[in-house]
């Protein structure tokens, strides 16, 4: 397999992400994406064993990604600036790659048929869920020194399943329905979980 860097590496993972959102996963070939990229289909097997493996960098790629926004939830002085912060970059994130918006729906048609995206995701909802959990946990700690209140307390591990289930379905239907407002979903998505 060729590497990130790897100039030849990176236009076949571009042409990759146009071949299977203009064909989809069944009907792209490694004959297509060889042509499509300039290489002999040796020389696409020299990079990658399969369209399979193909798929899967891909999605490690959008994953690390993801996981690079999610780390930076941390890096602000407040839970709630993190998790507001989070939800503007995660919207925007997708907003300028839709292509690769549209190749991480294509994925759940054909990860039930690939054991290693299953577990890729399952990791990487695991690593988000904690991450988002743990902003959500700190915001109970706060809002315990400053009420006393338990009862108001959220679930964090619920909330932040909660989240990543509502962005998703948020950027699903911005596949169909171009005239959703991103500004006024980012803000109306940070008024219920996080305020």
């Amino acid at each position: 397999m060729g590497a990130k860097g790897d100039k030849k590496f990176e236009e076949i993972i571009e042409v990759a992400v146009k071949e299977f959102t203009e064909c989809g996963y069944e009907n792209t070939t490694m004959q297509n994406i060889a042509q499509k990229a300039g290489l002999s289909k040796g020389g696409l097997y020299h990079h990658f064993s399969s369209k399979a493996e193909i798929l899967l960098v891909l999605n490690a790629t959008i994953i690390n990604s993801i996981k690079e926004i999610c780390d930076r939830i941390d890096l602000r002085p407040t839970a709630e600036e993190g998790l507001n912060r989070f939800i503007e970059e995660y919207i925007s994130f997708w907003l300028t790659k839709p292509d690769e918006l549209q190749l991480y729906f294509i994925t759940f048609n054909y990860a039930y048929k690939d054991q290693r995206i299953v577990e890729l995701y399952s990791s990487s909802n695991e690593y988000l869920r904690s991450k988002i959990s743990l902003a959500f946990e700190k915001m109970n700690i706060r809002f315990e020194i400053q009420n006393s209140q338990k009862s108001e307390l959220i679930d964090a591990k619920a909330r932040s399943l909660a989240l990543m289930s509502c962005l998703d379905g948020y950027l699903g239907n911005l596949l169909f329905d171009t005239q959703i407002e991103p500004d006024r979903m980012i803000k109306e998505i940070q008024r219920i979980f996080v305020k």
